[in-house]
């Protein structure tokens, strides 16, 4: 049975600039297993693009996504996959 990757949005709004009439957004995150245990090396990938990340040994990550509405694809091995929508994990 395959473990569930979960996403757990730490301090998310870091920093905001805007670009040219876009706003990108600084996000901060951790990734988690079912049972709380950080997962290292979890990839992080912006739905549409080939801008992604990947989670440190503490399952930390960052990323600057173009707004709200983007969707993260949060992947490891040995676990589900997971959509993420970055504005309903605003803090």
């Amino acid at each position: 049975m395959k473990k569930y990757l979960l996403f757990i949005s730490l301090a998310v709004l870091v920093v905001a600039a805007a670009f040219t009439f876009r706003e990108a957004i600084t996000i901060s995150g951790k990734v988690i297993d079912n049972t709380g245990s950080p997962v290292m090396g979890a990839s992080i990938l912006i739905k549409g693009s080939q801008k992604a990340t990947t989670s440190n040994a503490n399952g930390e990550f960052t990323i600057t996504v173009p707004s709200k509405k983007t969707l993260l694809v949060v992947t490891s091995v040995g676990f589900d996959s997971k959509e993420v929508k970055v504005g309903d994990n605003l803090k």
